[in-house]
């Protein structure tokens, strides 16, 4: 009986534990040294915009990571990030961003697909950011 109580609560712990990381944890994960998601995210958005978290569909098959969207809006424009976020080491990547109806999808290196538009959303982003 004992050995069905341990294995049913190890169950719920590792269940609870992947599925258990809302959106207001996976968003305070390190994307570059100490700026967080959360923290770049509200950079971009400058102090007129704003930004809103989502769950993407389609969650990667490995518990340990998870998706987290970012629609960041502000004077100039919209884009909509999406971050590939390691649930272990609390760290975060790009996976996709989407501008004027244009995705880039980086690569396992972190690189963009799409030089073009990497350079738009980066001069959209710094211009808005510093308030110019």
């Amino acid at each position: 009986m004992r050995k069905y109580i341990g294995i049913i609560f190890l169950f719920i712990f590792t269940v609870s534990f992947a599925f258990g990381l809302d959106l207001s944890q996976l968003k305070k994960s390190v994307l570059i040294d100490e700026w967080t998601v959360e923290m770049a995210m509200n950079s971009t958005a400058g102090p007129n915009g704003s930004v809103s978290w989502y769950a993407p569909p389609g969650q990667p098959s490995n518990a340990n990571f998870r998706l987290l969207g970012a629609k960041v809006s502000n004077g100039s424009g919209t884009a909509d990030y999406v971050f590939m976020v390691d649930a272990v080491s609390k760290t975060a990547a790009n996976y996709t961003i989407t501008f004027n109806g244009k995705t880039i999808h980086y690569d396992r290196l972190g690189l963009p697909d799409d030089m073009e538009t990497f350079q738009e959303v980066l001069e959209w982003a710094m211009k808005e950011g510093l308030g110019l």
